[in-house]
């Protein structure tokens, strides 16, 4: 027998039970953009890692996912793309810089939706849009300790190559700087910068010269994307230890050992997008994401967390041995917990702990360099 307040009781349980239900079942639609071109999600790639990451975080009933691939990396085809997804969606993840314009301008039109671009900073910032980057400085800082402690063995010189001269890149490449002079204070770092990332009027060989000539330099580090892989290639041809950069080199770029000097990259300084990407959707999906200015994801000690790991040394063990990778987990434990500062001021990318804001020896690039300079084929051994 039913009282007034059985039925009272009985209709707001049913109406709890259809809000709850609808509360579970309330989907968010999340876009993530992918880097531009064909090829660009085979093993390796960030394109890949971003897929996972994001597949990770979003999943059904409660979150749809939109990938898409545009068919070039322009900003012509992101500003094309760009507004076609963003209508849809209620959360929108770009990459890198082609896609700035065209996020900035899909921001501007959706001002009530949250966007998020990594690998490049708005200055100044966008209210709606998050600047999602990498620690720079800390890369480019584990990789001159990784060059310095094989280094410290041997003639005691490294090099980086950096890419176009701007703060990011300055970033990696004063933060290498200062981690060879952290791990051996006698150790030089030579530095130079490129002229482009894609190699534009073949200057990779004039950068493969202007290192191979300074003899003894033992290892090179990769910050100049493809105009730095190309001189880097050449140069562990050659017998020089290499570093690379951003994604497992050893896989996407020395193709799984069968390209020549594959045995002397010792390992590539990853940046982990399923890392990023994992983490700035579920914090989407959670309510605690902020837009309106920067994110930055660095070292952790629990390497599956870190946004920044190194790879694994593949044919590259006997030099990057267990001991050394024990000895570079305590480097980024101590990084992680801040026992140790990398000493890179973010906005111009000048070193903090330097005099004149670099512990670079700048290397000249000279076009004038016989094209038969090179450095001669070593054995290299361990002099311990």
């Amino acid at each position: 027998m039913f009282t007034k307040t059985t039925s009272k009781f009985f209709f707001f349980t049913l109406l709890l039970i259809s809000f709850t239900e609808n509360y579970i079942y309330a989907s968010t639609n999340i876009a993530v953009i992918l880097h531009g071109g064909p090829d660009l999600q085979k093993e390796g790639t960030t394109n890949e890692s971003a897929v996972k990451g994001a597949r990770e975080a979003c999943t059904p009933p409660t979150c749809n996912l939109e990938l898409t691939n545009p068919k070039d990396e322009t900003e012509a085809e992101y500003k094309n793309l760009l507004p076609k997804v963003a209508s849809n969606n209620d959360f929108f993840l770009t990459q890198g810089y082609f896609a700035q314009k065209a996020t900035h301008e899909v921001a501007d039109k959706y001002p009530g939706k949250k966007f998020g671009i990594v690998n490049f900073e708005f200055t100044p910032p966008v209210k709606n849009i998050a600047s999602i980057l990498f620690a720079e400085d800390q890369q480019g800082f584990v990789a001159g300790l990784l060059a310095a402690e094989i280094s410290k063995k041997r003639n005691k010189k490294v090099a980086v190559i950096g890419g176009v001269n701007i703060p990011p890149v300055k970033r990696k490449v004063n933060g290498f700087a200062n981690g060879v002079k952290h791990a051996c204070a006698d150790c030089t770092a030579y530095c130079l910068y490129s002229k482009s990332f894609v190699n534009e009027n073949n200057e990779s060989h004039d950068i493969f010269n202007a290192i191979s000539t300074n003899k003894g330099i033992d290892v090179v580090y990769n910050a100049a994307s493809i105009t730095g892989t190309i001189a880097l290639k050449n140069l562990t041809a050659n017998g020089i230890y290499g570093i690379g950069d951003t994604t497992d080199e050893w896989i996407t770029n020395w193709a799984y050992g069968s390209v020549p000097g594959s045995e002397n990259l010792l390992t590539s300084i990853v940046q982990d997008y399923q890392v990023v990407v994992r983490d700035t959707i579920s914090g989407m999906l959670k309510n605690n994401f902020a837009t309106g200015g920067l994110v930055k994801h660095g070292l952790k000690l629990n390497s599956e967390d870190s946004a920044i790991k190194f790879a694994d040394c593949h044919e590259a063990c006997e030099i990057n041995t267990p001991n050394l990778k024990e000895n570079m987990q305590k480097y980024i434990g101590k990084i992680a917990n801040r026992q140790i500062d990398v000493g890179i001021d973010h906005k111009s990318g000048k070193s903090k702990i330097s005099p004149g804001g670099t512990s670079c020896t700048m290397l000249e690039i000279n076009k004038s360099y016989s094209s038969k300079d090179g450095v001669e084929n070593r054995r290299r051994s361990d002099p311990s």
